[in-house]
C-alpha cells in the first residue's frame, strides 16, 4: 500500500454519495472502494470497481471524508 498524500483531483457529490453506499457493505476499517483503470472499452480504457477488505500491494491510498479509495498504480 502507497499512502498518497495528495492526489490532483475532485469527487463529485453523487459520486461520493454512490461510494457511501456501497460502503454499507464494507467489512471492517481497512475497506474500502477500489478503482481500477485498464486497456480496453470503446475509448480503450475500461473500469473496474469494488468493495474490497484491504488494498492490493502497490495501491495509492486516498482518505477522502473518511472514506478510504484504493487506486491501482500501474501505468
Amino acid at each position: 500500500m502507497t499512502p498518497a498524500t495528495q492526489i490532483d483531483t475532485q469527487m463529485t457529490p453523487s459520486a461520493e454519495a454512490f461510494i457511501r453506499r456501497l460502503y454499507r457493505f464494507a467489512a471492517g476499517p481497512q475497506a474500502g472502494f477500489q478503482l481500477k483503470v485498464a486497456k480496453g472499452g470503446c475509448s480503450g480504457f475500461a473500469t473496474e470497481f469494488d468493495l474490497v477488505g484491504s488494498p492490493d500491494a502497490g495501491d495509492y491510498v486516498w482518505e477522502h471524508n473518511g472514506m478510504r479509495i484504493f487506486l491501482n498504480a500501474q501505468r
